[in-house]
């Protein structure tokens, strides 16, 4: 008697079946040169002579353990195409995506180096301290519109620090996007998010909502707060605040002269209700108000382990 057993299914590829079909498959261009490498995975750069054209391709190990697979194809393919699609301004171009033999590849546009290795050069340059400054300025307010863009999109980032910002001059102009969609989430209505991010930006009440003597200081003190987080989960609501708090984080590191410390400080509050909505940050860039006109900032950031 022949019996003919089936392979397993391949549960990855039923995932890749399950993506939006419009979201493009492609053959990724080969790598030339490593710019960065993650606990899951490394992004190479690859440069197109003939058609002048620059491409990050990140290549992430599907067999890595303590992997989410289900998650990262939802962030990393699905909610990045989504929102580069919607906010292409302050976006690296999604291109498109490849799945083999356990290997996920991701193709999307060069945008320049990270902020913080910007920082350093720009620090280390010759310019005069109040060119320096409007050049910080102008990142700021772009990174600022690119959060903007994403709340009214229902997209919360997560994990914004220098290291998942670009810069990138343009005929002496200066253009920001933002890349790594890895702890990128859709607020569906109703929906709870895990908590997840960078610890150095992460805002408290993502950092402190498993231990229980936070979880007991908010009841007591703040009862409507506590009545919207469950351990180990948060409720959207107010959730676009932490996106703020890792905003004045980097502010705080990069930058503190961009705002007095009045206002630096509710940017980085331990509770969300008293930090400022991103429009109210905007309104104090573009009036001037909140500056504490110092002409030279004297911060001197460190580089933190990366961890896309």
């Amino acid at each position: 008697m022949n019996l003919s057993l089936k392979p397993p299914a391949d549960p990855i590829k039923t995932l890749i079946d399950n993506l939006d079909p419009n979201i493009p498959q492609i053959e990724p261009p080969s790598a030339t040169k490593l710019i960065n490498s993650g606990t899951f995975g490394q992004t190479y750069l690859h440069i197109d002579v003939e058609q002048n054209k620059k491409y990050a391709v990140k290549v992430i190990n599907l067999r890595k353990p303590n992997l989410n697979v289900k998650e990262l194809m939802h962030n990393e393919i699905e909610n990045y195409y989504n929102i580069s699609s919607k906010c292409p301004k302050y976006f690296c171009q999604f291109i498109g995506y490849k799945y083999e033999r356990h290997q996920l590849s991701i193709v999307m546009d060069y945008c320049g180096m990270d902020l913080f290795d910007y920082y350093v050069e720009l620090r280390n340059s010759k310019l005069p301290a109040p060119v320096k400054n409007n050049k910080l300025k102008t990142i700021f307010t772009q990174i600022a519109e690119a959060m903007q863009c994403l709340h009214q999109h229902g997209y919360i980032h997560f994990d914004l620090k220098p290291e998942n910002i670009t810069v990138h001059n343009i005929y002496d102009k200066l253009s920001v996007k933002l890349i790594d969609a890895g702890s990128l989430t859709y607020l569906a209505e109703n929906e709870t998010v895990r908590i997840q991010g960078t610890v150095d930006y992460m805002a408290p009440e993502l950092k402190h909502a498993l231990l229980p003597k936070y979880l007991q200081t908010i009841k007591q003190n703040l009862p409507n707060v506590y009545n919207n987080m469950v351990p180990g989960i948060i409720a959207n609501n107010e959730l676009e605040k932490t996106d703020i708090y890792s905003y004045g984080v980097m502010v705080k590191k990069l930058f503190p002269p961009l705002f007095n410390k009045e206002f630096l400080q509710e940017l980085i509050h331990p509770y969300p209700f008293r930090r400022p909505t991103v429009e109210q940050i905007l309104e104090r860039l573009r009036k001037g108000r909140g500056s504490n006109g110092s002409s030279s900032s004297s911060s001197h950031a460190t580089r933190k382990n990366r961890n896309p």
